[in-house]
Protein backbone atom coordinates (compact mmCIF):
# COMPACT_ATOMS: atom_id res chain seq x y z
CA UNK A 1 0.00 0.00 0.00
CA UNK A 2 3.36 2.37 0.85
CA UNK A 3 4.33 1.95 -2.60
CA UNK A 4 0.85 2.54 -4.19
CA UNK A 5 0.50 5.63 -1.91
CA UNK A 6 3.75 6.55 -3.58
CA UNK A 7 2.88 6.37 -6.64
CA UNK A 8 -0.07 8.43 -6.17
CA UNK A 9 1.69 10.85 -5.42
CA UNK A 10 4.48 10.99 -8.17
CA UNK A 11 1.20 11.10 -10.17
CA UNK A 12 0.31 14.27 -8.83
CA UNK A 13 -2.50 16.44 -10.68
CA UNK A 14 -1.87 13.43 -13.51
CA UNK A 15 -4.06 11.31 -11.96
CA UNK A 16 -4.90 7.74 -12.52
CA UNK A 17 -7.71 7.99 -13.85
CA UNK A 18 -10.39 4.96 -13.93
CA UNK A 19 -7.90 2.70 -11.85
CA UNK A 20 -8.62 5.51 -9.04
CA UNK A 21 -11.98 4.02 -8.73
CA UNK A 22 -11.23 0.42 -8.65
CA UNK A 23 -8.58 1.20 -6.32
CA UNK A 24 -11.29 2.80 -3.78
CA UNK A 25 -13.74 0.43 -4.79
CA UNK A 26 -11.63 -2.36 -4.00
CA UNK A 27 -10.18 -0.70 -0.50
CA UNK A 28 -13.24 0.04 0.98
CA UNK A 29 -13.76 -3.08 2.22
CA UNK A 30 -10.51 -2.99 3.61
CA UNK A 31 -11.73 -0.68 6.39
CA UNK A 32 -13.47 -3.81 8.18
CA UNK A 33 -9.98 -6.20 8.25
CA UNK A 34 -9.16 -7.50 11.66
CA UNK A 35 -5.83 -6.87 10.80
CA UNK A 36 -4.98 -3.16 12.42
CA UNK A 37 -2.14 -2.44 9.47
CA UNK A 38 -4.50 -3.38 6.86
CA UNK A 39 -7.39 -1.59 7.89
CA UNK A 40 -4.98 1.50 8.89
CA UNK A 41 -3.07 1.53 5.36
CA UNK A 42 -6.65 1.05 3.73
CA UNK A 43 -7.81 3.93 4.99
CA UNK A 44 -4.76 6.21 4.63
CA UNK A 45 -4.21 5.25 1.09
CA UNK A 46 -8.37 5.70 0.19
CA UNK A 47 -7.30 8.76 1.53
CA UNK A 48 -4.67 9.64 -1.67
CA UNK A 49 -7.24 7.31 -4.14
CA UNK A 50 -9.72 10.45 -4.10
CA UNK A 51 -7.85 12.82 -5.42
CA UNK A 52 -5.84 10.36 -7.78
CA UNK A 53 -8.67 10.61 -10.51
CA UNK A 54 -8.15 13.81 -12.12
CA UNK A 55 -11.01 16.36 -13.91
CA UNK A 56 -13.00 13.52 -15.35
CA UNK A 57 -13.17 10.78 -12.78
CA UNK A 58 -13.79 13.93 -9.64
CA UNK A 59 -17.46 13.29 -9.53
CA UNK A 60 -17.56 9.91 -9.22
CA UNK A 61 -14.99 9.59 -6.86
CA UNK A 62 -16.85 12.29 -4.81
CA UNK A 63 -19.55 9.55 -5.15
CA UNK A 64 -17.52 7.31 -3.57
CA UNK A 65 -15.82 9.46 -0.90
CA UNK A 66 -19.62 9.88 0.20
CA UNK A 67 -20.48 6.33 0.65
CA UNK A 68 -17.19 5.97 2.89
CA UNK A 69 -18.32 8.70 5.38
CA UNK A 70 -19.91 6.44 7.91
CA UNK A 71 -17.48 3.53 8.11
CA UNK A 72 -14.32 6.44 8.70
CA UNK A 73 -16.95 8.22 11.25
CA UNK A 74 -17.25 4.57 12.78
CA UNK A 75 -13.25 4.03 12.45
CA UNK A 76 -13.18 7.44 14.59
CA UNK A 77 -13.19 5.13 17.67
CA UNK A 78 -11.35 2.19 16.72
CA UNK A 79 -9.51 0.04 18.90
CA UNK A 80 -6.10 0.70 17.63
CA UNK A 81 -4.78 4.48 17.47
CA UNK A 82 -3.08 4.40 14.82
CA UNK A 83 -5.73 3.58 12.86
CA UNK A 84 -7.90 6.39 14.50
CA UNK A 85 -5.14 9.07 13.53
CA UNK A 86 -5.32 7.71 9.70
CA UNK A 87 -8.82 7.81 9.94
CA UNK A 88 -9.00 12.02 10.90
CA UNK A 89 -6.73 12.12 8.08
CA UNK A 90 -8.66 10.91 4.89
CA UNK A 91 -12.21 11.53 7.04
CA UNK A 92 -10.84 15.56 6.80
CA UNK A 93 -9.62 14.56 3.35
CA UNK A 94 -13.50 13.38 2.21
CA UNK A 95 -14.80 16.77 3.76
CA UNK A 96 -12.72 18.41 1.80
CA UNK A 97 -13.68 16.78 -1.47
CA UNK A 98 -17.00 17.14 -0.73
CA UNK A 99 -16.68 20.76 0.23
CA UNK A 100 -18.48 20.59 3.63
CA UNK A 101 -20.05 23.69 5.27
CA UNK A 102 -18.10 23.35 8.28
CA UNK A 103 -14.80 22.03 7.32
CA UNK A 104 -12.52 24.46 9.68
CA UNK A 105 -14.71 23.47 12.55
CA UNK A 106 -13.91 19.74 11.81
CA UNK A 107 -10.51 20.20 11.29
CA UNK A 108 -10.62 21.72 14.81
CA UNK A 109 -12.43 18.88 16.17
CA UNK A 110 -10.42 15.93 14.24
CA UNK A 111 -7.03 17.99 15.47
CA UNK A 112 -7.38 18.72 19.06
CA UNK A 113 -11.37 17.83 20.38
CA UNK A 114 -11.81 15.23 22.72
CA UNK A 115 -14.49 13.02 24.63
CA UNK A 116 -17.80 12.72 23.65
CA UNK A 117 -18.55 16.60 22.83
CA UNK A 118 -16.05 16.54 19.89
CA UNK A 119 -17.45 13.42 19.07
CA UNK A 120 -21.00 14.29 19.09
CA UNK A 121 -19.81 17.63 17.11
CA UNK A 122 -17.66 15.45 14.38
CA UNK A 123 -21.45 13.34 13.84
CA UNK A 124 -23.02 16.93 13.67
CA UNK A 125 -20.97 18.50 11.24
CA UNK A 126 -21.57 15.31 8.79
CA UNK A 127 -24.81 15.20 9.01
CA UNK A 128 -25.56 18.95 8.89
CA UNK A 129 -23.14 19.09 6.05
CA UNK A 130 -24.92 16.91 4.17
CA UNK A 131 -28.92 18.25 4.10
CA UNK A 132 -31.38 15.54 2.77
CA UNK A 133 -29.08 12.58 3.31
CA UNK A 134 -29.78 10.94 6.76
CA UNK A 135 -31.96 8.39 5.61
CA UNK A 136 -28.57 7.06 3.32
CA UNK A 137 -26.40 7.47 6.82
CA UNK A 138 -28.59 5.29 8.77
CA UNK A 139 -28.86 2.19 5.94
CA UNK A 140 -24.89 2.45 5.81
CA UNK A 141 -24.55 2.54 9.42
CA UNK A 142 -26.81 -1.02 10.25
CA UNK A 143 -24.58 -3.60 8.98
CA UNK A 144 -22.38 -2.26 11.80
CA UNK A 145 -24.84 -3.28 14.30
CA UNK A 146 -23.91 -6.95 13.81
CA UNK A 147 -20.09 -6.18 13.99
CA UNK A 148 -17.82 -8.16 15.64
CA UNK A 149 -15.71 -5.28 16.60
CA UNK A 150 -17.63 -4.12 19.67
CA UNK A 151 -16.64 -0.81 19.43
CA UNK A 152 -17.71 -0.11 16.24
CA UNK A 153 -21.09 -1.80 17.05
CA UNK A 154 -21.24 0.94 20.18
CA UNK A 155 -20.77 4.13 17.75
CA UNK A 156 -23.07 2.37 15.12
CA UNK A 157 -25.61 2.28 18.17
CA UNK A 158 -25.07 5.85 18.90
CA UNK A 159 -25.24 6.63 15.51
CA UNK A 160 -28.56 5.16 14.76
CA UNK A 161 -30.10 6.43 17.89
CA UNK A 162 -28.73 9.80 17.56
CA UNK A 163 -30.86 10.03 13.83
CA UNK A 164 -33.39 8.12 14.79
CA UNK A 165 -34.19 10.97 17.90
CA UNK A 166 -32.76 14.16 16.15
CA UNK A 167 -34.26 13.77 12.70
CA UNK A 168 -37.10 11.07 12.96
CA UNK A 169 -39.51 13.56 10.71
CA UNK A 170 -36.89 13.99 8.42
CA UNK A 171 -36.50 10.02 8.28
CA UNK A 172 -40.26 10.02 8.04
CA UNK A 173 -40.14 11.58 4.28
CA UNK A 174 -37.18 10.08 3.34
CA UNK A 175 -37.29 6.36 4.01
CA UNK A 176 -39.14 3.47 2.00
CA UNK A 177 -41.16 0.98 3.20
CA UNK A 178 -38.30 -1.83 2.46
CA UNK A 179 -35.74 0.45 4.20
CA UNK A 180 -37.76 0.36 7.73
CA UNK A 181 -38.10 -3.35 7.38
CA UNK A 182 -34.54 -3.79 7.13
CA UNK A 183 -33.88 -1.17 9.93
CA UNK A 184 -36.53 -3.53 12.25
CA UNK A 185 -34.75 -6.58 11.11
CA UNK A 186 -31.67 -5.48 12.21
CA UNK A 187 -32.52 -4.19 14.93
CA UNK A 188 -34.46 -7.43 16.34
CA UNK A 189 -31.44 -9.14 16.06
CA UNK A 190 -30.15 -7.20 19.08
CA UNK A 191 -33.25 -8.61 21.62
CA UNK A 192 -31.31 -11.49 22.29
CA UNK A 193 -27.68 -10.05 22.08
CA UNK A 194 -25.42 -11.32 24.44
CA UNK A 195 -24.15 -7.46 25.13
CA UNK A 196 -26.56 -6.15 27.58
CA UNK A 197 -25.53 -2.62 25.90
CA UNK A 198 -26.92 -4.18 22.25
CA UNK A 199 -30.41 -5.20 24.16
CA UNK A 200 -30.87 -1.86 26.09
CA UNK A 201 -30.25 -0.09 22.62
CA UNK A 202 -33.31 -2.45 21.69
CA UNK A 203 -35.55 -1.48 24.34
CA UNK A 204 -34.84 2.49 24.11
CA UNK A 205 -35.75 2.64 19.90
CA UNK A 206 -38.17 -0.67 19.04
CA UNK A 207 -40.65 1.38 19.42
CA UNK A 208 -39.73 4.63 17.58
CA UNK A 209 -39.20 1.89 14.64
CA UNK A 210 -42.87 0.50 14.89
CA UNK A 211 -43.79 4.50 14.75
CA UNK A 212 -41.52 5.33 11.93
CA UNK A 213 -43.48 2.81 9.59
CA UNK A 214 -46.84 4.06 10.52
CA UNK A 215 -45.58 7.48 8.48
CA UNK A 216 -43.54 5.82 6.01
CA UNK A 217 -45.17 4.90 2.61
Amino acid sequence: MEILGDILHRLGTQGVGAISLKMAQHLLPLFENEKEGVRGGAIFLYGDVIYSGGKKFRQALKSHAFQALVPLLFHLADSCPDVVMKTKLTFLRCAILLKWEFRKELFGKLAWGRGLGAENDILIYMVESNFGNYHQFLMRALVYLVSPDRHLKLVAMKFIGGLLQDYFADLCFCLKKGDVSTLRKYLELLEQDPDSESRKFYKSFFEDVVELSQYVT
